[in-house]
């Protein structure tokens, strides 16, 4: 259901699906974006080297790929793997952060905690990408 009203807030057209990833996921088609967010952390091990072969083979069709993951190495061991595996593909591998205005009560608990989460961070892996055509030609 959240995922149907984010892709209307953007006017976007998507399809989602209840089931397990990868069995339930399309036929990888040129022009399609898998999209997995926050999920390869919920997965087992098999289940994510069997998304990571299925990933591989969509991007041979044409498919790209955005997988955003939290920036703790420790809670995705996985990812440098995914990393090697996908960047010969013409995968970008980036982190990205974005402050974040904190309501009182949890800048609050952080201090108390000794977390900090006035800074959100994600890394992603995304593409392929095209090389850029150059501006004289």
């Amino acid at each position: 259901s959240e995922a149907r009203l984010t892709y209307a807030a953007f006017g976007v057209l998507g399809r989602t699906r209840r089931g397990r990833v990868p069995d339930l996921l399309p036929r990888a088609e040129t022009g399609d974006l898998w999209l997995f967010g926050w999920s390869g952390n919920e997965m087992d091990e098999r289940t994510r080297d069997a998304l990571l072969e299925r990933v591989v083979r969509a991007i041979g069709f044409g498919t790209r790929i955005l997988i955003f993951e939290p920036l703790a190495g420790s809670i995705s061991p996985w990812w440098p793997a995914w990393r090697a595996a996908l960047k010969p593909l013409g995968v970008a591998d980036f982190e990205c952060k974005a402050p974040v205005a904190l309501p009182e009560w949890i800048a609050r608990l952080d201090a108390a905690s000794g977390l900090d989460h006035r800074v959100l961070g994600a890394r992603a892996l995304a593409g392929p990408f095209e090389p850029a055509a150059d501006a004289d030609a």
